[in-house]
């Protein structure tokens, strides 16, 4: 059975996490967290699952979320070809 997937999805949502944290100014009293990522077995394709509270500022969140998505994509990226090829 190969866990690689299951490793990468792992890494992502640690670093994904701490990037979201650090990185992303969501409005005062939002808390933003990352619930799931599944990752495709060849490795191409990661979907990421958000919570969002409270769920009356979930709109304005995800707007925001989605705005910092490519930049977030590309440092992840980065992050992740150097930690993988070590």
């Amino acid at each position: 059975m190969n866990y690689r997937p299951q490793r990468v999805s792992r890494l992502i949502c640690e670093e994904l996490s701490k990037m979201l944290a650090r990185d992303v100014e969501f409005p005062e009293g939002v808390l933003v967290t990352i619930t799931g990522v599944d990752v495709g077995k060849d490795l191409e394709r990661a979907k990421v699952w958000l919570s969002i509270l409270p769920s009356n500022a979930a709109d304005a969140a995800f707007k925001i979320a989605e705005r910092a998505r490519n930049e977030l994509q590309y440092r992840l990226m980065k992050k992740i070809f150097v930690l993988i090829h070590v």
